[in-house]
């Protein structure tokens, strides 16, 4: 055996071990990869959840901060409904409002009659206390200011009753503890601030998850306060599942079945963008046609007039509408029925598209019963069209009994030739059609009238 034979084997076995490690680096990668980007949907699935529990609590401590208002409106309202009540009423009011609403601590009514201070019984000396003394002083109506007592936060409210001026002192500690909230403040941190960014209530925590933050606003009568509150690390960790490791762990096997399933995903997108696709095109044709005859429609029309005008002016060739419109279309509706009227228009649409033929004309429906053609590089011998279609539908004798004009459906058309110039503009040509049209009428119906701009003969001229 020569040294080149004995080598041959040992580099198949380098080949194949190289090719195995290739293998295992580009699988160890792609399960990583996996793994970041399910890490990431878990841990975004967990922060939403955080999100829609914080937004709930939010919206929980709001209710409980109303539910607290309405004792100073329940006092306000019986106030002002009976400014005669005595002090062992109002203070009888006031006890039953202490008993349904827990977190109110304190009210105080002032006017010149009466001056009434009464504290929950949990709360005997609040009103002992010279801070409470002195923001109830500064108090003006329809305010609202916090006070920390020994580590407890109040919200001093104000009304006014009359001449009375009313006040509750609301315990925001108490509101807290009332909402779902409370149950969240393990493993979260919960700030509450005022307009001036002046912290009101706080609960503070460590290894916070940044990502993981509900900013939300609650309101105390008008004043607004700034709710944020930011989950820890531990909180979103416990939302996520072992999933991710679990694919990680599983390493080649993985990555070829989420390649397949990528693989038909992405057949299956392609055949929803080709059927889209498709959809949209399928749209775009019936867009421009009108259901009812399958003519071009009104939106259409005006597109090609412009375009037609435009390329008339720059060509130097003439342009000609015509407008043709149904005589006594409503009695004909009115003798035979709705349906009947649709039929007769698909009819009469038909017998004007086998009138026209050239490329570049255009007929469509404008109207319920008005019809136009827009004929390109045309002369004063369109008027032959324009007296043909008139026999052929006349020919084509659709009865119509209660015509003033025949026994059978008529046109009146009105036609307008014009050669290129600043005056061939859209407007002017519509306008100029249905002067035309309007003259036909006039005289009776069943026939044309026909304007002819100049004398100058066309490159083109409508073959008939």
């Amino acid at each position: 055996m020569s040294a080149t034979d004995a080598a041959s084997p040992q580099q198949t076995n380098r080949k194949k071990i190289d090719l195995s490690i290739i293998f295992a680096i580009c699988g160890a990668l792609f399960s990583l990869l996996i793994f970041l980007f399910m890490f990431k949907q878990e841990r975004d699935a967990a922060i939403q959840q955080f999100q829609v529990e914080m937004t709930q609590g939010a919206a929980s401590f709001q209710q409980s901060l109303t539910q607290n208002t309405y004792s100073l409106e329940t006092l306000q309202a019986v106030y002002q409904l009976d400014q005669t009540v005595d002090q062992a009423r109002l203070q009888q009011t006031i006890n039953s409002l202490f008993s349904r609403h827990t977190s109110l601590k304190g009210m105080a009514i002032e006017n010149g009659d009466i001056s009434l201070r009464i504290a929950d019984s949990s709360a005997d000396s609040i009103f002992n206390r010279s801070e409470v003394a002195e923001a109830l002083s500064s108090l003006s109506s329809e305010q609202v200011k916090t006070l920390t007592l020994d580590q407890e936060t109040f919200a001093l409210v104000s009304a006014q009753a009359g001449n009375a001026q009313l006040a509750g002192i609301i315990s925001l500690n108490s509101v807290l503890e009332q909402s779902k909230l409370q149950e969240t403040l393990g493993d979260v941190q919960f700030t509450l601030t005022d307009a001036n960014k002046q912290v009101i209530l706080a609960h503070d925590h460590t290894s916070l998850a940044l990502d993981a933050m509900l900013s939300s606003s609650v309101y105390l009568l008008d004043q607004k306060w700034n709710l944020d509150i930011t989950a820890t690390e531990e909180r979103i960790a416990a939302g996520m599942s072992f999933t991710p490791a679990l694919f990680l762990m599983t390493g080649l096997l993985l990555s070829f079945l989420v390649a397949s399933y990528l693989k038909r995903v992405g057949r299956h997108v392609k055949t929803l963008r080709t059927e889209q696709a498709n959809l949209t095109e399928q749209i775009a044709e019936t867009s421009w046609s009108d259901p009812l005859t399958g003519l071009v429609n009104k939106l259409h029309f005006d597109e090609a007039l412009d375009v037609e005008c435009r390329r008339a002016v720059r060509e130097f060739s003439p342009l000609t509408m015509m407008l043709l419109k149904i005589d006594s279309f409503k009695e004909f509706s009115d003798e035979y029925g709705v349906e009947a009227a649709q039929a007769m228009l698909q009819e009469v649409s038909s017998v004007l598209k086998d009138s026209v033929g050239r490329p570049g004309d255009m007929i469509a429906r404008i109207d319920d019963h008005l019809f136009a053609f827009i004929l390109p590089s045309t002369n004063e011998l369109v008027i032959q069209l324009a007296e043909r279609c008139c026999e052929t539908i006349y020919d084509h004798a659709i009865p119509h009994q209660a015509s003033p004009i025949d026994k059978v459906v008529t046109l009146s058309i009105g036609v307008a030739t014009m050669q290129p110039s600043r005056l061939l503009t859209p407007e002017y040509l519509l306008e100029l059609s249905k002067q035309q049209l309007q003259e036909a009428e006039a005289k009776g119906g069943n026939q044309f009238h026909a304007f002819v701009d100049g004398v100058k003969e066309p490159p083109l001229t409508y073959n008939v």
